[in-house]
């Protein structure tokens, strides 16, 4: 009986899962990071609630055996352990992690990481379109980890590769305007539909695109 119990209990746990997560979807959660894993993944303790794995949304930042990912891991641990802290949360990921924005005093940490040079933009799923705009200019400037002449993104490194190309070898769509498609979506470079709208009007960064009466692709 105990043990039929037992298993019946487990798989309410598991069921009940889903919906917790979707019930945090939308919410402005309070509380503090007791840890942070990695440049972009945090553990958040909710005032008065559980303790959360939240993926900082919109970014990508190196894996901690990449170059740079102690140093995004480090500036993160800095701005944020163990201060008075909020996530906005907007999703949920595959592992089941909250998918969130968070704000220390009043900053935006995931814009910071970006503005700063520790981060990419994750432009899959992209929600804050000012991003493009902060990555550009700490390219420019060669910030954080683009003062390297060897930079690899994320995703390479993860499948494996472990130097980077002359950018005259491969096109990865990694860079151009911003394409509007006949559609009206906005496509930014990088995206997962950019190299195979043909057919666009190039707007030099997403916010003019979006102004001109575009909008970005649905999930």
């Amino acid at each position: 009986m105990f043990q039929r119990c037992k298993t019946y209990c487990l798989w309410f746990l598991v069921a009940l899962l889903p919906l917790v997560a979707s019930a945090a979807m939308g919410q402005t959660l309070f509380g503090k990071v007791t840890r942070v894993v990695d440049g972009d993944t945090v553990a958040f303790k909710i005032h008065k609630g559980p303790v959360e794995k939240v993926r900082l949304a919109d970014i990508d930042t190196p894996e901690r055996d990449q170059p740079w990912g102690t140093e995004a891991t480090t500036a993160l641990r800095q701005w944020s352990m163990s201060k008075p802290a909020r996530i906005e949360v907007l999703d949920t990921d595959r592992y089941g992690r909250l998918v969130a924005t968070l704000w220390v005093d009043d900053e935006n940490i995931n814009r910071r990481l970006v503005k700063e040079g520790h981060a990419w933009v994750y432009r899959k799923y992209l929600r804050d379109t000012s991003l493009i705009n902060l990555e550009a200019r700490a390219k420019s400037s060669r910030t954080g980890l683009w003062s390297s002449k060897a930079v690899i993104k994320p995703s390479d490194w993860r499948r494996g590769q472990r130097s980077s190309k002359p950018t005259s070898a491969v096109n990865d769509g990694s860079s151009g305007p911003v394409k509007k498609s006949r559609s009206g979506i906005c496509h930014a470079p990088g995206s997962t539909y950019y190299a195979r709208t043909l057919n666009f009007k190039p707007f030099t960064n997403i916010d003019s695109c979006l102004t001109s009466g575009g909008r970005l692709p649905k999930r």
